[in-house]
């Protein structure tokens, strides 16, 4: 069985794309060979992929890493071989380190799913696939209160003088996990901070989004 938190999915991924030490040795070699419309490609294909069941539409490289639940996979038995409706789903694309994170919601046909992938792109090419697949055994699970609560938030582009460093942004979300197993370290919350994990809403609801409600 297995136990992925949803609503770290986003927050793993970005971490993993901003923060591996290769990632950032061969930034400027990738960098070279990608671009945000090379990105936004790719994620098309895979989200059209996935929507029919049909690998084939991916842009994929000749050699591709297949992951899933973080265990080597092989192009013939991912999830992406099965058709889902999609009900809603965003991209983030980080040309820098060539990198996209997908989120996935599904939540009819008869197994509700929400998903998170993370793309790796060469030269107009997938080169990985990498997802981690969550539905009915995972904790908090609920893929039509995360779609709920999901489709309010805004995801938008901060201006510049709104935006963290890089930096600060890995070490924030590496303080955030490490507090799963040290109770002493220091996470630098927002005020307000919110938390949605699974279909659980949690603390004080930003502008626009309505409080949960209390489970009977």
């Amino acid at each position: 069985m297995k136990h992925f938190g949803i609503g770290i999915i986003l927050l793993v991924t970005v971490v993993l794309m901003a923060g591996s030490a290769a990632a950032q040795d061969q930034k400027a070699e990738v960098k070279a060979c990608c671009t945000r419309a090379m990105l936004q490609k790719a994620v098309d294909s895979y989200v059209a992929a996935q929507a029919a069941g049909d690998i084939a539409k991916m842009d994929l490289a000749l050699h591709v890493n297949y992951m899933e639940n973080m265990e080597k996979t092989t192009k013939e038995k991912g999830l992406w071989n099965t058709a889902l409706p999609i009900a809603f789903s965003r991209s983030y694309l980080d040309p820098d380190i060539c990198k996209s994170f997908t989120e996935i919601i599904v939540t009819e046909g008869g197994h509700p799913y929400v998903i998170g992938t993370r793309l790796t792109v060469e030269y107009g090419k997938i080169a990985e696939i990498d997802s981690l697949v969550t539905d009915q055994d995972d904790w908090l699970f609920n893929a039509e209160k995360y779609l709920n609560y999901s489709k309010l938030e805004d995801w938008s582009t901060l201006p510049p003088e709104k935006r963290s460093s890089r930096s600060y942004l890995i070490q924030s979300g590496n303080s955030y996990l490490d507090i799963f197993l040290d109770k002493e370290v220091v996470v630098p919350w927002g005020k307000p901070c919110a938390r949605l994990e699974g279909g659980a809403y949690t603390l004080e609801p930003f502008p626009g989004m309505p409080a949960p409600k209390e489970e009977p």
